[in-house]
């Protein structure tokens, strides 16, 4: 088994309930890590700041659902506008994405939407 499935198995074993409700690969850490409604949140505040600024980009194509373990996820891709900057997400290119950028799989379809068209500033119809 490679370590990142072996990472995978782990941070799913490792979901401590409901309010864990997003998976990615921390850069800083080099690991899989879990974040909490509040947490999403907040970044995905700076993530819209940033939008704003142009310094990202996220593309609605690159939005999708993947089976891990048995789970379903949806993920969002965000993606630097700098092309220098970009990098691809080992996680995500271990589950066969390969595409730039960072990667966040979310455990509901529902979040990862209202938080795209947030981070986007899509108006609700």
């Amino acid at each position: 088994m490679n370590k990142m499935c072996k990472m995978t198995k782990n941070a799913l074993k490792d979901r401590r309930g409901s309010q864990e409700v997003c998976l990615y690969f921390s850069q800083q850490h080099r690991r899989l890590a879990w974040c909490k409604k509040d947490d999403i949140r907040e970044e995905c505040k700076r993530f819209y700041k940033f939008r704003k600024e142009g310094l990202i980009t996220m593309l609605e194509e690159n939005n999708g659902q993947l089976e891990m373990e048995g789970q379903t996820f949806y993920y969002f891709v965000v993606q630097h506008t700098d092309e220098d900057n970009d990098q691809i997400d080992p996680f995500a290119m271990a589950n066969g994405l390969m595409v730039e950028g960072f990667v966040y799989f979310f455990t509901r379809s529902a979040n990862r939407d209202a938080l795209y068209k947030y981070i986007m500033g899509i108006k609700n119809e």
